[in-house]
């Protein structure tokens, strides 16, 4: 529970840290739509690229195919953020610059977009790989 507990703290105060600094620059909103819409595209191409790969080039199974899924397009703010820190420095960060607000802006959108698009896909699962397995997923039953 600790090492989730300081991922989320990680994320959290990263996010925070992030709009804060947004509303203390010249950042329009119409900006911030533009990078999401550019974000979310970009997550689509490689979610489906890495779809294709799996599924119909390499033919790995079922299972495999799901997690190369869930795992390939997958970036962590909790790695992404201390590697910017660390290439930029500590104290752009600090009074977040424009050049850190850059990074650190498509990182954090990233994020819960990825989050979303995952909850998406474990909704549909279900009726896409029975497209190409030509099975149908039996639901597990709890008792």
């Amino acid at each position: 529970y600790l090492n989730s507990f300081i991922v989320l703290a990680i994320i959290y105060i990263i996010f925070f840290d992030t709009f804060q600094a947004i509303s203390n620059q010249s950042i329009s909103f119409g900006n911030i739509l533009h990078l999401t819409a550019n974000l979310t595209l970009l997550y689509l191409f490689f979610f489906f690229l890495v779809f294709v790969l799996a599924v119909m080039v390499f033919k790995y199974d079922e299972k495999d195919a799901k997690a190369v899924l869930f795992t390939a397009p997958q970036k962590t703010l909790a790695l992404g953020m201390p590697l910017t820190m660390a290439i930029l420095s500590s104290e752009a960060f600090t009074h977040f610059s424009s050049s850190a607000l850059l990074i650190a802006l498509p990182l954090a959108l990233y994020h819960h977009l990825q989050l979303i698009f995952a909850g998406v896909f474990l909704r549909f699962k279900k009726y896409v790989f029975p497209l190409f397995y030509g099975h149908v997923e039996k639901e597990k039953i709890k008792h």
